[in-house]
């Protein structure tokens, strides 16, 4: 059975197919996948996402290995073929290409299906699940953060309409700590959702205007109380975004 594809919009495919032929010097495309906003918004066609974030598990490429890469990209900076390059020791890097922010970065799974059976249309690389996705997100930037960003909110929202099994994955891998923390917060009178990014192209527009509406169902969302009025209430939000 062959897998199916996602598209994206020609400037980020642009950039992927540049950092896929870079990285092929040390890693086949078969041995990482693309994850974050941007594969959510292909799959979901949710809202519009501007970067490139690759991910290779631990297992598959050790740290001699990711320094090697490292290394390579700082070349290329010096040649401006890539620029604002962010550096992590064994970790993995971030830097722009023209006006694209791309980044490769270890990765630890923790869904027991952390790669999806989609793949990117033209370079053929896999892509990890919904689920674990949305799990970085809260896990990475939800988590003891006082201070939430609108698309990460705006993806966890969305996801109750667009992939529902993923959003009970995720909560069912949290701790019950975790979950805790995020209910917490969910209930405080302090509780922010910056309102300091725009969200591009929203396919559920209302969801963000006025923003009060975010706030709110940010507030359902993380303590776990999105009923079917507040369901019915998402689903009639959805209307149709391009991908270009």
């Amino acid at each position: 059975m062959s897998s199916a594809e996602l598209q994206l919009p020609s400037n980020l495919q642009n950039a992927l197919e540049w950092l896929v032929k870079e990285l092929g010097a040390w890693i086949g495309r078969d041995q990482y996948e693309m994850g974050g906003g941007t594969v959510l918004a292909a799959r979901w066609r949710h809202r519009l996402s501007t970067d490139i974030d690759l991910f290779v598990e631990a297992a598959k490429l050790g740290g001699k290995e990711i320094d090697q890469i490292i290394e390579g990209f700082r070349e290329l900076e010096v040649r401006k073929e890539v620029s604002a390059l962010e550096t992590r020791p064994q970790q993995g890097f971030s830097c722009r290409r023209e006006n694209t922010p791309v980044s490769f970065f270890v990765t630890h799974a923790v869904m027991p299906a952390r790669v999806s059976a989609e793949i990117i249309q033209c370079v053929g690389i896999g892509t990890e699940s919904s689920a674990e996705i949305l799990l970085k997100k809260v896990r990475a930037r939800m988590i003891r953060n006082p201070r939430y960003l609108p698309r990460d909110m705006y993806d966890l929202i969305v996801a109750h309409v667009e992939d529902r099994q993923a959003v009970e994955d995720v909560f069912g891998i949290l701790t019950v700590e975790e979950c805790k923390i995020l209910g917490f917060d969910a209930r405080r009178d302090a509780f922010q959702v910056t309102n300091v990014e725009r969200i591009v192209a929203p396919s559920y527009p209302q969801l963000i205007d006025p923003f009060e509406n975010l706030v709110r169902f940010a507030r359902i969302v993380l303590a776990q109380e999105l009923k079917a009025p507040e369901l019915r209430e998402l689903e009639g939000m959805r209307r149709k975004v391009t991908s270009n």
